[in-house]
């Protein structure tokens, strides 16, 4: 036996052939178990007048929605929707992953109401979390796909979240690593326990840099939701000196503002 270990590259090979699990037979650049899984659910209070989101003890202060649309039919990708929370140290928070089916919206005999489709399940996440901004990739079937998510907003009432529209032209397995591997290394990234029980912890075990083909629709759209939101750091990173003490005038540091039309 341990000559035959010893013939096996790695421990997921030895698992596979001789114990019978279902394990890749490579070592996993994205391993998933190096994510820290959480089951709590965001909660909203209001504090001297002002509303604030915690996730557990940690206050979230970003969200990030990110669409991929597909058909949802047979053959085709999975339209999948991810959405990624942070909290005031930078940590992200993979709370949903969401393979949504059916049409992107079905309405009703006039053609005038949406009535139903995947952009409707879209409506209830944002209600649901109070998003504000959703990405939507316009590759392919997402060039009319931002349109009609609009009209479902709007006629849902929910006029406070906008739609921002992405081309993705960068290399998608490039993408995928720079937002995850970083967090992951870092210990950054946390997941819900939704999410390592779906199809993306799957895809995460079996996904391979090196191959361009290959089921990756939820690790691409959760990338998407983690590079989407700028990183941020707390008070502790600030940098400090004499100078600070010297400087009488009140200030809160310098911010950079993205003005949505």
């Amino acid at each position: 036996m341990l000559e035959r270990r010893r013939e096996c590259e790695t421990l997921g090979y030895w698992d596979q052939q001789y114990g019978l699990q279902a394990k890749p037979a490579r070592e996993s650049r994205l391993d998933p178990a190096r994510i820290p899984l959480y089951d709590v659910e965001p909660r909203f209070e209001r504090a001297n007048k002002v509303l604030q989101c915690w996730l557990g003890k940690a206050r979230i202060v970003g969200a990030a929605l990110r669409w991929d649309p597909s058909s949802g039919k047979l053959r085709s990708d999975t339209s999948a929707l991810a959405l990624v929370l942070q909290d005031e140290n930078g940590c992200r928070y993979w709370h949903r992953t969401v393979a949504l089916t059916g049409e992107v919206a079905e309405f009703d005999a006039a053609g005038r109401e949406i009535i139903g489709g995947q952009v409707m399940g879209i409506c209830d996440i944002v209600q649901q979390f109070g998003v504000r901004r959703i990405t939507v990739e316009t590759n392919g079937i997402g060039k009319f796909a931002p349109t009609v998510l609009r009209a479902a907003l709007k006629q849902r009432g929910i006029g406070a979240c906008g739609v921002k529209e992405i081309d993705s032209s960068a290399q998608k397995n490039k993408r995928i690593l720079e937002a995850f591997e970083p967090l992951m290394l870092s210990r950054m990234l946390w997941a819900h326990v939704s999410v390592s029980q779906g199809q993306a912890f799957v895809e995460m075990r079996e996904w391979n840099p090196a191959v361009t083909n290959q089921p990756d629709d939820h690790l691409d759209a959760g990338a998407g939701a983690i590079t989407d939101q700028p990183e941020r750091l707390s008070d502790s990173f600030r940098n400090r000196n004499a100078d600070d003490r010297e400087d009488w005038r009140p200030g809160h540091g310098v911010f950079e503002a993205e003005l949505e039309l």
